[in-house]
């Protein structure tokens, strides 16, 4: 092929090689050209030459490598085929990269275009998703590239409520997410939601931690508004089974405020602050202090919050900063970088 400024362009010759696997092209194009081998059962490899000076004299040798298709068998936990299961290869190392896409048939069955096997020197993933089941990530090796692979899937949970003010009024655009959920739900103007493709994790240690919930076979929900305080709600595995989480109040939260100083108590402006919750166990606000160092979260839980901040800095890392923990509304906050 001859290789252009933004694409290759048409084949401008073909050759099949003879007893001695030779080919020859006679009168190879002047410029830069790409020559690629295919052969059945081996991966395809190509080069690349500049051929406006001269045609090199030194014959090119392409070294085919054999090649396989990984393929296999994409089941339930019952052992039933999981039709239309889409499947992504991912490669890493020096071969880093996605390797190709592809979906199960009626019977479950799945296979990636050949590749020679040298790619999966370091393993390989492959992601599978399908509707109803929680995603799987399966690790792929040399060891495994030339065996058909069994990859079962475990239903997931899916989970429906609405979610109110302290009054019942429905509250829309709340965030809805999980810990062991693959995305997150938004409510409607009904305050209604459905999250899909929740794990529910059964175990038997303490329950304790943000995700207590899934530790003990049940499912922790996340509630995130911009105008009243998160919330946090752990259901146990019963209320999963529902798949109801009923009416979620969020109420309207107390404002938190603080103010970030520098040792000699001069307010530091433009400070970067953010605010962890710990009951939601995550960040519930990312701030910027005024020009006298002060800032102020409107609708934070009662809970205990830690408070960070950052002085300003061309280099994220080396600025000064200060935490502050067992903060809650209405305490008085100082936070010193």
């Amino acid at each position: 092929e001859g290789l252009g400024k933004e694409r290759a362009s048409p084949v401008l010759a073909r050759a099949t090689t003879d007893a001695a696997v030779a080919a020859a092209f006679a009168d190879p194009p002047r410029g830069d050209v790409r020559v690629t081998a295919r052969a059945d059962g081996l991966a395809a490899i190509a080069e690349e030459l500049d051929l406006y000076e001269k045609v090199p004299e030194a014959p090119l040798v392409l070294r085919l490598a054999p090649a396989f298709a990984l393929r296999g068998t994409v089941l339930d936990e019952g052992g039933d085929p999981v039709a239309g299961a889409r499947l992504h290869l991912m490669l890493t190392g020096d071969h880093f990269g996605p390797a190709g896409a592809v979906t199960t048939d009626a019977h479950g069955g799945f296979a990636f275009g050949a590749l020679p096997l040298p790619v999966f020197a370091s393993p390989a993933n492959v992601e599978v998703t399908a509707e109803g089941f929680v995603v799987l990530n399966h690790r792929v090796g040399r060891e495994d590239v030339t065996t058909p692979q069994e990859l079962r899937l475990r239903r997931a949970a899916v989970l429906r409520g609405r979610v109110v003010d302290a009054d019942g009024r429905p509250l829309a655009d709340v965030d809805v997410t999980s810990p062991t959920a693959p995305d997150f739900a938004v409510t409607d103007a009904e305050g209604r939601f459905r999250l899909d493709g929740i794990e529910v994790r059964a175990g038997t240690g303490p329950e304790t931690g943000p995700e207590k919930g899934a530790e003990t076979g049940g499912v922790t929900l996340v509630f995130e508004s911009r105008a009243h305080a998160w919330r946090r709600v752990d259901l146990d595995a019963e209320a999963v089974r529902s798949g109801l989480t009923g009416d979620v109040v969020l109420g309207p939260g107390r404002p938190l405020r603080g103010r970030v100083v520098d040792p000699a108590g001069r307010g530091v402006a433009g400070a970067h602050v953010w605010i962890e919750g710990l009951h939601v166990g995550r960040i519930v606000a990312n701030l910027t202090a005024d020009e006298d160092g002060r800032f102020e979260l409107l609708h934070a839980g009662d809970e205990e919050h830690v408070i960070g901040a950052s002085a300003p800095s061309d280099d994220p890392f080396s600025g000064a900063s200060g935490e502050l923990a067992g903060v809650r509304p209405g305490d008085e906050v100082r936070v010193v970088v």
